[in-house]
């Protein structure tokens, strides 16, 4: 049974699940998702209708919207000649879809250039929490003026109500699909990450915390820039949005502290670049486990061990600054961006 398009509650928790089997190698989902899901035939249902439909997305943008029930995923959009519009951007295709969006390639055709367009599922435009992280999101990246962070063009909501935004578009590959060809080569790993630590420096100075660091939020540009996606779970200094005891963020790549669902500092983005140095070296993540729970308790009791154990060679110094990084306390690691930014060099 479809989750209604008013049960917020169900669609998070599938929601959830299908961001945690993402995160997995394809050889350990189907096993990876058995587990989380139990006896709960419905939510592995939903999860793998999802899953289908993001493996469709290559296929054509016709086939993923058909692959899912129209009332729970898809934007609310206007046809106009055949083509499906979300305000006046005209929707190209899919790129890809999370916990706060569906993100289109798009073309505005009044300035005749592609966008990414990212719109707020209309289940979750029905919740005002999700509505206003929507538009934190939008003021958190439209505070950021750099380089290694993607461009906020706009954000808006149509006539037919569908709330979204629009990015500049970048033709590239994130890096969790570069990693899922094999560990990066170490002076690579090691240049994406003063990259990423120089977008984390100018949004931990103007008090925003990512929350989400992670492969598929980064993005690699075909002229060689990375560029730091998606802060719709970010925590903005002065506001409030996320409920008492809920855990924004990806479990493979929460901090020890944010997997408890306390106050977390912007020392939380530095352990998860860890997580993701560690894994652009390795080809596998510091800490793994065959389901949500195994996964917390390898996260929260467990030592990552050395990269060098993994990979023979690696240089000690790389592996002094993951160990660094991934210091379960956070007065252990760095106190900021600039200073891990500066060992990298």
């Amino acid at each position: 049974m479809k989750p209604s398009r008013f049960d917020i509650a169900r669609w998070k928790k599938i929601d959830a699940v299908f961001e945690a089997v993402l995160e997995r190698p394809a050889s350990e989902r189907a096993a990876f998702l058995a587990d989380s899901c139990g006896d709960d035939d419905e939510l592995r249902e939903e999860v793998e209708a999802l899953l289908r439909a993001l493996d469709d997305a290559d296929k054509g943008f016709e086939n993923t919207v058909s692959a899912l029930d129209s009332s729970v995923v898809t934007t609310r959009q206007r046809k106009q000649n055949g083509d499906r519009y979300v305000g006046p951007f005209r929707l190209l295709g899919e790129l890809g879809r999370g916990g706060m969006g569906v993100v289109y390639l798009a073309e505005d055709e009044r300035l005749g250039r592609k966008v990414a367009l990212k719109a707020l599922p209309p289940l979750l435009g029905v919740d005002e929490e999700s509505k206003r992280r929507f538009v934190s999101e939008a003021r958190a990246v439209s505070a950021l003026d750099h380089r290694n962070i993607a461009t906020l063009y706009e954000i808006n909501v149509s006539e037919e109500g569908q709330f979204y935004m629009v990015f500049a578009y970048y033709e590239g590959e994130t890096l969790r699909q570069r990693i899922s060809r094999g560990p990066l080569l170490v002076s690579d790993a090691l240049e994406i990450a003063t990259d990423l630590a120089a977008a984390l420096s100018a949004a931990h100075e103007r008090g925003i915390i990512h929350r989400d660091i992670k492969p598929s939020n980064v993005l690699l540009t075909t002229d060689g820039q990375v560029k730091l996606l998606d802060f719709g779970v970010a925590k903005v200094a002065g506001e409030r949005i996320t409920r008492d005891g809920s855990r924004p963020g990806t479990v493979a790549y929460m901090s020890p502290e944010q997997e408890g669902g306390g106050e977390v500092d912007h020392r939380t983005d530095l352990w998860s670049l860890g997580v993701v140095v560690y894994e652009m070296v390795t080809g596998r993540l510091p800490f793994e486990g065959r389901n949500r729970a195994a996964l917390l308790n390898a996260i929260l009791n467990e030592d990552a061990g050395p990269i060098a154990r993994v990979r023979p060679g690696v240089a000690q110094e790389v592996d002094l600054i993951v160990a660094k990084l991934l210091s379960r306390q956070p007065d252990g690691r760095y106190e900021r961006a600039d200073d891990l930014a500066a060992d990298l060099q």
